[in-house]
């Protein structure tokens, strides 16, 4: 995964166990960005600021940005 790529999540609900709804969102914050930096995506659906975590929640890469291609 990278900045700018389209994305979709599902959250890993601890308390049940079970995965969130599905939402979308463009990746545009990276760890190797700076030693501050998360990962970060815009939700869609919500109009606000995700942090994901890859070890953790279901992610699948929609499209693959071509930034800098």
């Amino acid at each position: 995964m990278k900045a700018g790529d389209l994305i979709r999540v599902q959250y890993r609900d601890f308390g049940l166990g079970t995965l969130t709804e599905p939402l979308h969102g463009i990746i545009y914050e990276t760890p190797d960005m700076g030693p501050q930096c998360v990962w970060k995506m815009w939700c869609i659906e919500r109009g606000q600021t995700h942090i994901i975590s890859p070890s953790k929640d279901k992610i699948e890469v929609i499209n693959e940005a071509n930034i800098g291609d």
